[in-house]
Protein backbone atom coordinates (compact mmCIF):
# COMPACT_ATOMS: atom_id res chain seq x y z
CA UNK A 1 0.00 0.00 0.00
CA UNK A 2 1.22 3.09 -1.28
CA UNK A 3 0.62 6.87 0.83
CA UNK A 4 0.59 9.49 -1.44
CA UNK A 5 -0.34 13.07 -0.80
CA UNK A 6 -0.50 15.65 -3.93
CA UNK A 7 -2.18 18.69 -5.08
CA UNK A 8 -3.56 20.55 -8.26
CA UNK A 9 -5.40 23.36 -9.52
CA UNK A 10 -8.30 22.87 -10.88
CA UNK A 11 -11.77 24.79 -11.47
CA UNK A 12 -13.93 24.16 -8.64
CA UNK A 13 -16.10 25.82 -5.84
CA UNK A 14 -13.17 25.68 -3.38
CA UNK A 15 -10.44 26.33 -5.26
CA UNK A 16 -11.85 29.24 -6.74
CA UNK A 17 -12.75 30.48 -3.28
CA UNK A 18 -9.16 29.78 -1.44
CA UNK A 19 -7.51 31.76 -4.94
CA UNK A 20 -10.15 34.77 -4.29
CA UNK A 21 -9.12 34.65 -0.45
CA UNK A 22 -5.55 33.48 -0.55
CA UNK A 23 -5.55 34.24 3.75
CA UNK A 24 -7.90 31.74 4.52
CA UNK A 25 -7.21 27.70 3.87
CA UNK A 26 -9.93 25.69 3.86
CA UNK A 27 -10.50 21.97 5.41
CA UNK A 28 -13.39 20.35 3.43
CA UNK A 29 -15.17 17.47 4.02
CA UNK A 30 -18.34 16.07 2.70
CA UNK A 31 -20.57 13.22 2.25
CA UNK A 32 -22.38 14.10 -1.13
CA UNK A 33 -25.07 15.74 0.64
CA UNK A 34 -23.43 18.29 2.57
CA UNK A 35 -20.17 19.63 3.31
CA UNK A 36 -17.87 20.57 6.80
CA UNK A 37 -15.58 23.45 5.84
CA UNK A 38 -13.03 24.55 8.62
CA UNK A 39 -11.52 28.25 7.71
CA UNK A 40 -8.40 28.71 8.91
CA UNK A 41 -6.45 32.21 8.79
CA UNK A 42 -4.00 34.68 10.49
CA UNK A 43 -6.69 36.73 11.19
CA UNK A 44 -10.39 36.73 11.93
CA UNK A 45 -11.24 39.52 9.28
CA UNK A 46 -9.86 37.18 6.73
CA UNK A 47 -12.20 33.90 7.71
CA UNK A 48 -15.26 36.59 7.55
CA UNK A 49 -14.27 37.93 4.10
CA UNK A 50 -14.12 33.93 2.74
CA UNK A 51 -17.48 33.13 4.59
CA UNK A 52 -19.34 36.21 3.12
CA UNK A 53 -18.39 35.07 -0.06
CA UNK A 54 -19.49 31.23 0.95
CA UNK A 55 -23.00 32.87 2.14
CA UNK A 56 -23.35 34.02 -1.69
CA UNK A 57 -24.22 30.48 -2.35
CA UNK A 58 -26.78 29.90 0.34
CA UNK A 59 -25.16 27.28 1.95
CA UNK A 60 -24.16 27.67 5.25
CA UNK A 61 -26.40 25.83 7.59
CA UNK A 62 -24.81 25.76 11.04
CA UNK A 63 -21.33 27.78 12.36
CA UNK A 64 -19.18 27.15 14.97
CA UNK A 65 -16.27 29.80 15.55
CA UNK A 66 -12.86 29.64 17.57
CA UNK A 67 -10.53 32.66 16.98
CA UNK A 68 -9.24 32.52 13.35
CA UNK A 69 -11.06 29.25 13.16
CA UNK A 70 -14.37 28.57 12.27
CA UNK A 71 -15.87 25.86 11.05
CA UNK A 72 -19.53 25.29 9.10
CA UNK A 73 -22.03 23.11 8.08
CA UNK A 74 -23.60 23.51 4.72
CA UNK A 75 -27.45 22.52 3.72
CA UNK A 76 -25.44 21.25 0.25
CA UNK A 77 -22.36 19.67 -1.40
CA UNK A 78 -20.60 22.37 -3.67
CA UNK A 79 -17.63 19.64 -4.55
CA UNK A 80 -19.41 19.36 -7.48
CA UNK A 81 -19.98 23.24 -8.50
CA UNK A 82 -17.34 22.95 -11.29
CA UNK A 83 -17.03 23.49 -14.81
CA UNK A 84 -14.88 20.37 -15.19
CA UNK A 85 -16.75 17.67 -13.82
CA UNK A 86 -14.10 15.30 -14.59
CA UNK A 87 -11.86 16.64 -11.86
CA UNK A 88 -13.77 14.25 -9.29
CA UNK A 89 -11.69 11.11 -8.55
CA UNK A 90 -13.33 7.86 -8.29
CA UNK A 91 -12.95 5.53 -5.87
CA UNK A 92 -13.29 2.40 -9.03
CA UNK A 93 -9.70 4.07 -9.60
CA UNK A 94 -8.48 1.48 -6.86
CA UNK A 95 -7.87 4.14 -4.20
CA UNK A 96 -9.21 5.21 -0.49
CA UNK A 97 -9.55 8.69 -0.22
CA UNK A 98 -8.08 10.33 3.02
CA UNK A 99 -9.70 13.37 4.60
CA UNK A 100 -9.90 16.10 4.57
CA UNK A 101 -9.04 18.11 1.37
CA UNK A 102 -7.51 21.55 1.78
CA UNK A 103 -8.06 24.10 -0.59
CA UNK A 104 -4.87 26.93 -0.33
CA UNK A 105 -4.19 29.98 -2.96
CA UNK A 106 -6.26 28.05 -5.01
CA UNK A 107 -4.45 24.51 -5.22
CA UNK A 108 -6.39 21.82 -3.52
CA UNK A 109 -4.38 19.11 -1.41
CA UNK A 110 -5.68 15.42 -1.43
CA UNK A 111 -4.15 12.36 0.96
CA UNK A 112 -5.04 9.13 -0.75
CA UNK A 113 -4.27 5.15 -0.68
CA UNK A 114 -3.21 3.42 -3.16
CA UNK A 115 -3.23 -0.74 -3.02
CA UNK A 116 -0.39 -0.60 -5.55
CA UNK A 117 1.81 1.83 -7.37
CA UNK A 118 -0.43 0.82 -10.85
CA UNK A 119 -3.61 2.57 -9.27
CA UNK A 120 -1.14 5.75 -8.24
CA UNK A 121 0.05 5.90 -11.34
CA UNK A 122 -3.24 6.08 -13.40
CA UNK A 123 -4.55 8.60 -10.99
CA UNK A 124 -1.29 11.06 -11.21
CA UNK A 125 -1.29 10.69 -15.47
CA UNK A 126 -5.09 11.21 -15.73
CA UNK A 127 -4.33 14.78 -13.41
CA UNK A 128 -0.98 15.75 -15.10
CA UNK A 129 -2.84 15.67 -18.36
CA UNK A 130 -4.94 17.81 -17.27
CA UNK A 131 -4.09 20.50 -14.25
CA UNK A 132 -0.93 21.61 -13.12
CA UNK A 133 0.01 18.66 -10.41
CA UNK A 134 2.67 18.24 -7.60
CA UNK A 135 3.56 14.85 -5.81
CA UNK A 136 3.80 16.35 -2.18
CA UNK A 137 4.85 12.65 -0.90
CA UNK A 138 4.77 9.16 -1.87
CA UNK A 139 5.91 6.56 0.83
CA UNK A 140 5.17 2.59 1.24
CA UNK A 141 2.91 1.80 3.76
CA UNK A 142 4.33 -1.15 6.35
CA UNK A 143 2.38 -1.44 9.63
CA UNK A 144 0.86 1.40 11.92
CA UNK A 145 -1.37 2.46 9.49
CA UNK A 146 -3.89 3.79 11.61
CA UNK A 147 -1.84 5.23 14.09
CA UNK A 148 -0.41 8.23 11.15
CA UNK A 149 -3.99 8.54 9.84
CA UNK A 150 -6.10 9.17 12.89
CA UNK A 151 -2.96 11.27 14.58
CA UNK A 152 -4.05 13.91 17.65
CA UNK A 153 -5.14 17.00 15.73
CA UNK A 154 -4.16 20.71 17.19
CA UNK A 155 -7.51 21.33 18.73
CA UNK A 156 -7.53 18.17 20.72
CA UNK A 157 -3.44 18.93 22.25
CA UNK A 158 -4.46 22.30 22.87
CA UNK A 159 -7.76 23.14 22.31
CA UNK A 160 -8.89 23.17 26.27
CA UNK A 161 -5.89 25.12 27.04
CA UNK A 162 -6.27 28.27 28.22
CA UNK A 163 -3.58 31.18 26.78
CA UNK A 164 -1.89 31.34 29.71
CA UNK A 165 -1.03 27.11 29.88
CA UNK A 166 -0.09 27.23 26.04
CA UNK A 167 2.56 29.82 26.54
CA UNK A 168 3.75 28.25 29.45
CA UNK A 169 4.63 24.99 27.57
CA UNK A 170 5.86 26.96 24.78
CA UNK A 171 8.59 29.06 26.71
CA UNK A 172 9.74 24.98 28.33
CA UNK A 173 9.81 23.97 25.27
CA UNK A 174 11.85 26.82 23.99
CA UNK A 175 14.15 27.19 26.81
CA UNK A 176 15.39 23.41 27.13
CA UNK A 177 13.04 22.20 29.94
CA UNK A 178 12.41 18.96 28.12
CA UNK A 179 15.87 18.21 27.25
CA UNK A 180 18.01 15.51 28.98
CA UNK A 181 19.39 16.92 31.06
CA UNK A 182 17.57 20.51 30.98
CA UNK A 183 18.77 23.63 30.47
CA UNK A 184 16.14 25.67 32.73
CA UNK A 185 14.63 25.36 35.35
CA UNK A 186 11.35 26.18 36.44
CA UNK A 187 12.53 28.94 39.01
CA UNK A 188 13.90 30.93 35.83
CA UNK A 189 11.51 30.10 33.88
CA UNK A 190 8.71 31.56 35.90
CA UNK A 191 11.05 34.82 35.82
CA UNK A 192 10.70 35.06 32.30
CA UNK A 193 7.68 34.15 32.77
CA UNK A 194 6.82 37.20 35.12
CA UNK A 195 4.89 34.99 37.69
CA UNK A 196 5.89 33.03 40.53
CA UNK A 197 7.38 29.35 40.62
CA UNK A 198 4.42 27.97 41.76
CA UNK A 199 1.76 29.59 39.73
CA UNK A 200 4.34 28.59 36.83
CA UNK A 201 4.34 25.24 37.50
CA UNK A 202 0.76 25.12 38.14
CA UNK A 203 0.15 26.08 33.96
CA UNK A 204 2.77 23.84 33.17
CA UNK A 205 1.37 21.04 34.73
CA UNK A 206 -2.12 21.26 33.55
CA UNK A 207 -1.24 22.20 30.29
CA UNK A 208 1.16 18.55 30.59
CA UNK A 209 -1.69 16.32 31.74
CA UNK A 210 -4.11 17.48 29.19
CA UNK A 211 -1.14 16.41 26.32
CA UNK A 212 -1.03 13.21 27.92
CA UNK A 213 -4.61 12.42 27.97
CA UNK A 214 -4.76 13.09 24.55
CA UNK A 215 -1.66 11.00 23.40
CA UNK A 216 -2.68 7.85 25.68
CA UNK A 217 -5.77 7.24 23.44
CA UNK A 218 -3.83 7.69 20.48
CA UNK A 219 -0.51 5.28 21.76
CA UNK A 220 -3.42 2.51 22.73
CA UNK A 221 -4.61 2.59 19.14
CA UNK A 222 -1.01 2.76 17.93
CA UNK A 223 -0.13 -0.35 19.79
CA UNK A 224 3.35 0.33 20.30
CA UNK A 225 3.74 -2.27 22.36
CA UNK A 226 2.48 -5.97 22.84
CA UNK A 227 -0.75 -6.69 24.27
CA UNK A 228 0.57 -8.96 27.14
CA UNK A 229 2.67 -5.85 28.23
CA UNK A 230 -0.12 -3.31 29.00
CA UNK A 231 -1.02 -2.09 32.04
CA UNK A 232 -4.67 -1.44 32.52
CA UNK A 233 -6.38 -0.25 36.38
CA UNK A 234 -2.85 -1.60 37.95
CA UNK A 235 -2.84 -5.47 36.60
CA UNK A 236 -1.47 -6.85 33.49
CA UNK A 237 -4.08 -8.47 31.26
CA UNK A 238 -2.77 -11.87 32.29
CA UNK A 239 -2.78 -11.18 36.03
Amino acid sequence: MLDVTFSFKHDCYYCNLSRDFPESTMLVCCNDKRDIIEFIASTPKAVDAAISKLREAGTEAERSEKGNRVVVITDKCLCNMCSDTETKLHMDLGVLMVSPRIFSNGWEQRRILGFNNGHIKSIMESLQGRFPTKILSKRPVRGGLFGELFSPSSNQLFGSMTNRQMEAIVLACREGYYYSPRKATTARLAKVFGTSRPTFEEHLRKAENRMIRVLCDYITVDAVRPARNAVRGGQRPDD
